[in-house]
């Protein structure tokens, strides 16, 4: 029978091998120097045909915007409450809680999402990916909820609140290694590159948009609107919370109606590669049957270990100095500049967005650039850029800097003064 009638019959032959005993000399692989003995991989490990006309409309690729809405997603839940979360912990805390227990909260997302990373790639790498999906989203979903109604529980547990919310909507956003994964999947070698800088492009604009779309909720200021039956807090510090769970529910509808799991390479398509080069150390194989993906298998090929090591250490480094920027800036522009909670995160947000447009120009120069100078030098470069911006953020002058004032007026809501090396608090 031909790999169609197979692959359509349903019958219990579906588990024969690909090829025969007579056959597996012949046409099933082209390049190599031996025969190889590919009988344990079945029909059902391969999962669909590439077809000429499989454009970008196809179901695959819809498959793959899915993926790309996922890390938009998870970039946005990241980047929308960067600069609300310490004015948010502080009005949980009635303004009791410091710099350390904020980097605490900041952590539990990274925590999270380390933890959940390998978990959900190994699970979908044993079952259909979209398994791992909707449970990582139907998880952010809930945990976006619990962050934003951590003003509805009393202050002393608020903050440990905030801490488990945060942990978990980390967890749920593991599933960024799902989402990789099945691109790299479900894309021809011509198409993966592409798909990739997609990826990139969409948690690009996910922390474009996360600051952008925070905006919207300053004019609700710390009151918002507020339910008390069911103690419904919708104000400048929960909104993000809501329009993330929001996004996830948008994210779950499309895994559920839109996504279908098209991969051109399983678990057992790529034991087969590996059988092959095992038994091939110098030859490039290519699989030749319909379903698979066939990428070239270049054997015997070194690359620099040493190099490889100091790229992941680099890489490191600037997710480093990511994570410490956006732990440090909304309380330092507050104590340097004297604003308000409202002031920082308006302010802060602006800033945010400008930089996040600032690297996407970036990201599409150093096409461009690396043309004309190698890597190392663009890396230095970067890297010496990132040094002076930290030195630069470090206090100088003689004047000490605007200290701000709470002034309480018991028949008028808390409002915050500024006024110049004054420690007083005013009392109306």
């Amino acid at each position: 029978d031909s790999y169609s009638d197979h692959l359509h019959s349903g019958s219990e032959d579906e588990r024969e091998p690909l090829l025969t005993s007579e056959s597996r000399s012949g046409s099933g692989f082209q390049g190599g120097s031996s025969v190889i003995d590919v009988t344990n991989i079945t029909q059902p490990d391969i999962d669909i045909e590439l077809k000429p006309n499989d454009g970008k409309l196809s179901r695959r690729w819809l498959s793959i915007y899915v993926m790309y809405f996922t890390m938009f997603l998870g970039a946005v839940t990241f980047s929308i409450v960067v600069s609300s979360l310490f004015p948010y912990l502080q009005e949980l805390t009635d303004n009791k809680a410091n710099t350390t227990f904020f980097g605490v909260v900041v952590a539990a997302y990274s925590l999270g999402q380390l933890i959940a990373s390998p978990v959900f790639g190994f699970w979908s790498d044993k079952r259909p990916t979209y398994e791992p999906l909707l449970v990582s989203l139907i998880i952010s979903v809930v945990t976006n909820l619990l962050y934003s109604y951590g003003q509805a529980f009393p202050h002393e547990s608020g903050q440990y609140v905030l801490i488990v919310s945060r942990a978990l909507v980390g967890f749920g956003a593991g599933n960024a290694a799902v989402a990789r994964s099945y691109v790299s999947a479900a894309t021809t070698e011509s198409e993966r590159t592409g798909a990739f800088a997609g990826i990139s492009a969409s948690q690009a604009i996910g922390f474009i948009l996360g600051p952008v779309l925070a905006l919207a909720f300053v004019p609700l200021g710390s009151t918002g609107v507020y339910w008390s039956a069911i103690r419904f807090h919708f104000n400048i510090y929960t909104g993000p919370g809501y329009l993330s769970a929001l996004l996830a529910v948008i994210n779950i509808l499309l895994v559920i109606f839109v996504f279908k799991d098209r991969k051109l390479i399983t678990t057992n398509s790529k034991k087969m590669k590996t059988f092959a080069r095992k038994h091939n150390d110098s030859t490039n194989v290519t699989l030749s049957y319909p379903g698979v993906n066939t990428d070239n298998i270049r054997t015997g090929e070194k690359y620099d270990r040493i190099a490889a090591y100091v790229c992941v250490v680099l890489f490191f480094a600037v997710l480093f100095v990511l994570a410490v920027y956006e732990t440090i800036v909304t309380p330092y522009s507050m104590d340097e500049f004297a604003w308000t909670k409202t002031k920082a995160i308006l302010y802060n947000n602006i800033m945010f967005g400008g930089l996040a447009v600032l690297a996407i120009v970036t990201f599409i120069a150093l096409k461009f650039v690396t043309k004309f100078i190698d890597e190392r030098t663009v890396l230095m470069v970067g890297l010496i850029l990132s040094a002076i911006g930290f030195f630069a953020m470090i206090p100088m002058g003689n004047e000490p800097p605007n200290i701000a004032i709470s002034v309480v007026n018991p028949l008028v809501d808390n409002h915050t003064e500024t006024r110049n090396n004054i420690s007083l608090i005013g009392l109306g």
